[in-house]
């Protein structure tokens, strides 16, 4: 893979047309020694061209020897410690799994930037509820120099980036433009295309948008210029016949996974991808690379699906079912961290099989009906719609009360849905539960959180909001007067927030006295329980405590019971988990059968020390079983014989970068789990 994205950024680098201000920022920046820590915020309309320029910029900062990071803000959960784990997840080829180790959060943080950095994060709109921390608690402590905050959004940058008077001089906002017309004819004649074209119509058909200029272009490049008129605009037809027919699977994957890496797309097809498939996948104009892999760009993502949806409605489902199976395990043997990773994915994958009476809880065009952050202007229409329906409130004065205050010390917290006249809608609002929201919610609502949760409640109000694993969703309301959307079509996107972008390795939590909602929300899989131990006159005596809980390791397994499908009951060993930890502390004991007995390892698989040990040492020292190769084998033997191995060692020994090293463990340490299963099987 390193040789492919060699061949990649010299693609995107001859390919790469227009965006020279951009650019030039970006170069001055790499090339200053001393650069101050600046933050360069791109946004643009889907196809406008914000992930090729993160690209080329990700690209000039590795030619220049940097470090870049990239997150996606799509597959990372939207909490502080969902962010933070996706940042140790990005830099692990560079840095190792810094969180097995004894370092703090903090020093693991200023290892990672003691140098020159780029830090990217793609599609920064899904991550909005933590905008704020983001600004305020995350980036502060990073240092004043030597770091570039690249932010790429379809929205523009919000008012607190804008009025923060800290951030404001080291703040760059870029909204990006089509291509002139100039740009169009390079582009055209850096792809090959330069003789019997007409440019004004290119031009006027594609508006100078990159990603349907690209199409066409490689349209263009199939039939021969001569073959007129072709249809320029973007649509599912086009894109399927730009795409080489054995690529057609991968693209039916994509437009239902939000990404997926080679080695996920290499179980899920008939044909697995050689390299060179995968080359030929990533030169596809609408497949854009991600941190993790592959993923349809989000223009090309919609009008494929729609299209496969109305054609093929039945291969959907099976599709989508072979993939739900195939989370589901991977979320059984992952540890906690890639488990809010693949549940994130898995409830994303599978969000229209909520219903009830099958009527999809959460709308089918959902890509394209998110909220947005609150703004202060909206505080006026959303006291409007919380007196609207002040029959389902316990205290529509206090709740206008908490609304109001919540806006001013928690603004992040609320987010809303608006007409296409950006005029509000609906809004949810709610909160992690840490240190400072628990205080909030104590001044409104006391007595009612100690009594929800009397076990955790002092580890509540000491908490910081990186260490939260609770979402408290607090007030939300949807418009009446609003003649385009249904009432059960502004609820879908009030649940699509909070269940698919807050939910993934959270336990969600909402207290209140309306009913009205129980058979949405047991649908949803929350469980139900009355809060007691209030005084009589307290208004919320009579509440319903509603949870709905993801973070245990049977998530996947409850996920399937929503919709009716039951896990497959595997006679295979490979249906127990082995952790990582338990392989890397037992190898070590493998002369001392007594001590391994008392391991981790040998309780999951129920072996003696000696059975276990004799195991060990065949697949260490004995002869190769595939897919254990030579490479891994000799890692292993380093383990079992160095205790703690670093990877400074490590490197040495096996003559390996460290990336190199970090690649070969993870598949070792896969492949020794597999065959331990099989040979106890």
């Amino acid at each position: 893979m390193g040789k492919l994205s060699e061949t990649l950024a010299l693609e995107r680098c001859r390919l790469f047309v227009g965006r020279d201000a951009e650019i030039a920022a970006a170069q001055q920046w790499i090339q200053n020694q001393n650069a101050p820590t600046e933050v360069l915020f791109i946004s643009g309309i889907g196809g406008v061209g914000k992930s090729s320029l993160m690209m080329r910029i990700i690209d000039l900062t590795a030619q220049a020897n940097q470090l870049a990071i990239w997150i996606d803000g799509r597959v990372c959960p939207e909490t502080p410690a969902g962010f933070v784990e996706a940042l140790f997840d990005s830099v692990k080829q560079n840095f190792g799994d810094l969180t097995h180790q004894t370092f703090s959060n903090k020093e693991i943080i200023q290892e990672i930037f003691k140098s020159k950095t780029l830090l990217c994060i793609d599609n920064y709109e899904s991550i909005q509820m933590i905008d704020s921390w983001l600004r305020e608690v995350f980036l502060p402590q990073l240092p004043a120099t030597g770091l570039m905050v690249l932010l790429v959004s379809r929205k523009n940058l919000s008012e607190p980036w804008q009025h923060d008077l800290a951030w404001r001089s080291r703040v760059k906002h870029i909204a990006l433009l089509p291509f002139i017309k100039q740009e169009v004819m390079l582009y055209l004649f850096r792809n090959g295309i330069t003789k019997s074209v007409d440019t004004e119509q290119i031009f006027s058909e594609t508006q100078g948008l990159p990603l349907a200029l690209a199409l066409t272009s490689e349209k263009l490049q199939q039939v021969g210029s001569h073959v007129w008129p072709l249809s320029l605009r973007i649509n599912a037809e086009l894109m399927r016949e730009v795409t080489a027919p054995d690529l057609l699977e991968t693209l039916e994957l994509l437009c239902i996974l939000p990404q997926a890496t080679p080695e996920w797309l290499g179980r899920l097809l008939r044909t697995p991808l050689d390299a060179d498939k995968l080359l030929k996948l990533s030169r596809i104009s609408f497949v854009r690379p991600t941190a993790d892999g592959f993923a349809l760009h989000d223009v090309a993502r919609y009008y494929l699906k729609e299209d496969m949806m109305r054609r093929e409605p039945e291969r959907v489902q099976s599709l989508r079912t072979r993939i739900v199976m195939e989370l589901v395990q991977d979320i059984k043997s992952s540890d906690i961290h890639q488990r809010r990773k693949l549940t994130s994915i898995l409830l994303s994958t599978c969000r229209d099989a909520f219903q009830i009476n099958s009527v999809p809880i959460i709308p089918q065009d959902i890509e394209h009906m998110q909220m947005e952050a609150f703004q202060p202007s909206d505080l006026p229409h959303l006291m409007r719609i919380l007196q609207d329906q002040d029959s389902l409130a316990v205290s529509i004065e206090k709740d206008l009360i908490v609304l109001q205050q919540l806006a001013e010390q928690f603004p992040e917290c609320i987010r809303v849905y608006r007409s296409k006249e950006t005029i509000p809608l609906a809004f949810c609002s709610g909160f992690h539960l840490y240190r400072e929201t628990t205080a909030f919610h104590e001044t409104f609502f006391p007595g009612m959180l100690e009594q929800a949760f009397p076990g955790e409640i002092e580890k509540m109000r000491t908490q910081s909001v990186e260490e939260s694993n609770t979402y408290y969703h607090l007030l939300a309301g949807t418009s009446e007067r609003d003649s385009d959307h249904t009432f059960w079509e502004l609820m879908g996107i009030i649940i699509a927030e909070w269940l698919i972008l807050y939910s993934a390795g959270l336990r969600l939590v909402m207290i209140n006295t309306y009913e009205g909602l129980n058979g949405i929300l047991f649908q949803l899989g929350y469980r139900m329980r009355p809060l007691t131990g209030l005084p009589e006159d307290h208004p919320f005596c009579h509440a319903t405590i509603r949870e709905l809980d993801w973070r245990d390791l049977d998530v996947g397994d409850r996920i399937l019971e929503l919709f009716g499908m039951k896990a497959p009951k595997s006679t295979s060993p490979l249906s127990k988990i082995i952790p990582d930890r338990a392989i890397k502390s037992a190898l070590p004991l493998a002369e001392d059968p007594v001590r391994l007995e008392q391991t981790e390892l040998a309780k999951i698989l129920e072996l003696s020390g000696i059975e276990l040990q004799d195991t060990i040492q065949k697949l260490l020292w004995g002869d190769l079983i595939f897919p254990l190769d030579e490479r891994m084998q000799q890692l292993l033997r380093l383990m079992s014989t160095i205790a703690n191995l670093t990877a400074e060692i490590a490197t040495k020994r096996l003559h390996v970068s460290r990336a190199t090293y970090f690649r070969i463990r993870a598949d070792a340490l896969r492949v020794l789990k597999e065959l331990l299963l099989l040979k106890c099987s």
